[in-house]
């Protein structure tokens, strides 16, 4: 926990990008009937030798971020 407001964190992964993670969920189910599904795309494309690296988020089918693989949840 962190902080005065308790926060609480979950982190996952390790992932490698050279794996090609497309299309990868996973479902947080809350206990209360609720739940969350984080959806994330990590992979290379190639132009030459110049790799690209490709990140995108998604929380409950909604586009989250394209920089960071960090989401805040309030429940």
């Amino acid at each position: 926990m962190l902080g005065e407001a308790k926060e609480r964190v979950l982190s996952f992964g390790e992932f490698s990008p050279e794996h090609q993670y497309k299309g990868e969920t996973f479902t947080i189910h809350w206990g209360d009937g609720t739940k969350d599904v984080v959806k994330f795309d990590l992979y290379i494309t190639w132009k030459k030798q110049n790799p690209t690296i490709h990140k995108r988020l998604y929380l409950n089918d909604k586009e989250y971020s394209k920089d960071s693989f960090l989401i805040k949840i309030v429940k």
